[in-house]
């Protein structure tokens, strides 16, 4: 009959073809990845749509009709507590909530616990301990540094170009500052003593 040709052709559907949401799976993961380092915006956000989309595929794929013959809701509260979910769409409900927890708390551990050690210089060993910040001695006024410190093996540049104190060796007066990564600053202005004053113009070097 036609359910049994249906049945068979479904059974080997998820039996021989599952390879084809594991490589869409890698496809968007692999994806997210690139264009989060290509473009480092919102990577919090991007991969929590990431794990959605991949929790949206993987329910589509393992839902089966025949396990839902009465359209039941996915959880029922009479008489008793009851879910309608399969040991699979199960399964992957709680993957996705798992990624996503897990990608909160990295959201927090980067943007909440960093930068307070951030703001405290990492206890005054910041610069030379955590971020590894290093003079080019061939060329004056230029520093490299990992922009994610012992997270990071690549180094970038920065660079002052203007007016400096002879005597302290600091910025003093109108100069320029380039922090070269994608987040970094661009700063034209004036300076007193190594500190910025008023008036000055700033952006980030990848907006």
């Amino acid at each position: 009959t036609a359910s049994n040709v249906f049945s068979i052709d479904r059974d080997w559907k998820w039996e021989q073809l599952t390879f084809i949401p594991i490589l869409v799976s890698i496809v968007l993961l692999t994806m997210t990845a690139l264009s989060t380092y290509a473009k480092p915006e919102h990577i919090m956000a991007e991969f929590a749509r990431c794990w959605i989309y991949m929790g949206v595929l993987w329910l589509t794929w393992v839902y089966d009709p025949e396990q839902h013959p009465n359209g039941c809701v996915a959880v029922q509260f009479q008489p008793e507590f009851k879910s309608c979910l399969s040991r699979a769409e199960t399964d992957v409900l709680w993957w996705v909530l798992v990624m996503l927890i897990g990608t909160l708390l990295i959201h927090v551990l980067v943007n909440v616990l960093y930068p307070a050690a951030v703001d405290n210089a990492f206890w005054g060993k910041g610069i030379t301990w955590f971020w590894r910040l290093r003079e080019v001695e061939e060329e004056p006024g230029v520093f490299t540094y990992r922009p994610e410190g012992w997270f990071s093996c690549r180094r970038m540049r920065i660079q002052y170009t203007g007016e400096v104190d002879v005597s302290t060796g600091l910025p003093d007066g109108a100069g320029a500052w380039v922090a070269d990564t994608y987040h970094g600053e661009a700063m034209r202005g004036y300076w007193d003593q190594g500190v910025p004053v008023a008036p000055a113009f700033a952006r980030q070097v990848g907006t």
